[in-house]
């Protein structure tokens, strides 16, 4: 019987993944390996030669056989990071991209630029940002952006806000067909 470590194992299933079409065969091999072993990528090569039991190995083959048929890891850890959160993530919901959060930060520096959403109107409803009340800020030391009430659906202050809002930001059409003027 073939004694593994952790240095022999992420090896093989690197091999083993870029043969399957992984992308980052050796980031998905040690995003697997320290899930199974509870251990943080720096662990891995801290205990490099490390022997691992028949357990921990077969733990392994199990979430390597998912990533090889082509799951994404997100789905097999059950986590995904987005900006500063952990999010718990399914198979019933998107994995967040690295392109999104290039265009959240786009977003809210240019929204940092607008003056109007600068002034609370009214009792604030929520906030944009990162969710909080507004009140200290949360941990990690990130504070909520602005804060901004809903527009009224009703009446004058409708119309008002709606113009507002058309000033400072422009929407795009989302497909050639909706891009077609309407006759």
């Amino acid at each position: 019987m073939e004694s593994w470590t952790i240095g022999s194992l992420l090896d093989t299933a690197t091999g083993y993944l870029r043969d399957k079409g992984s992308d980052s065969p050796r980031l998905d091999a040690e995003l697997l390996l320290a899930e199974v072993l509870s251990l943080d990528r720096v662990g891995l090569y801290t205990e490099f030669d490390r022997p691992l039991t028949a357990g921990e190995v077969d733990g392994y083959r199990t979430l390597v056989a998912r990533r090889a048929a082509h799951e994404p890891v997100a789905y097999i850890l059950g986590r995904a990071y987005f900006r500063h959160l952990c999010l718990t993530v399914t198979p019933a919901v998107l994995i967040p991209r690295p392109e999104t959060e290039e265009l959240v930060e786009v977003a809210l520096a240019s929204l940092l630029r607008r003056p109007f959403l600068k002034r609370s109107v009214g009792r604030p409803a929520g906030s944009l940002g990162d969710g909080t009340d507004g009140g200290a800020p949360p941990a990690g030391g990130r504070r909520p952006i602005h804060r901004c009430r809903p527009p009224s659906s009703r009446g004058r202050r409708a119309g008002t806000e709606r113009r507002r809002v058309r000033r400072h930001f422009r929407l795009w059409p989302t497909s050639a067909q909706e891009a077609e003027p309407s006759r």
